[in-house]
């Protein structure tokens, strides 16, 4: 099991830094790669394309709409928090194109 890197605050990739150089103001869609994943609670981690492993939730794969993760799974996510409290909000397939508007509901 690996354990998700502690994140530095204000260095969540995709994110424009403040002018005073604290923390962040936006948010915006990042590339990831699936590192782990277990069906049986969905929820695992993914590796950023900056090296940082940030944890996702049951919710956050449940709304995806994805049946199934597998490790190396290139995604695009969105991510909510920072520093150590970094999470993974939304994912999706990065081939099939664009981040939905609305979380899906089956």
């Amino acid at each position: 099991m690996t354990t998700p890197v502690p994140l530095p605050r204000g260095t969540i990739p995709g994110r424009k830094p403040r002018a005073d150089g604290r923390g962040s103001t936006t948010l915006a869609f990042v590339q990831a790669t699936v590192n782990r994943f277990d069906p049986a609670t969905g929820s695992g981690s993914i590796v950023t394309d900056a090296g940082l492993v940030i944890p996702f939730g049951a919710e956050a794969f449940a709304t995806s709409g994805l049946r199934l993760l597998r490790p190396g799974q290139r995604l695009g996510i969105t991510v909510s928090g920072e520093g150590p409290d970094a999470a993974v909000t939304m994912m999706w397939l990065e081939s099939v194109g664009l981040a939905p508007t609305k979380p899906y509901r089956p």
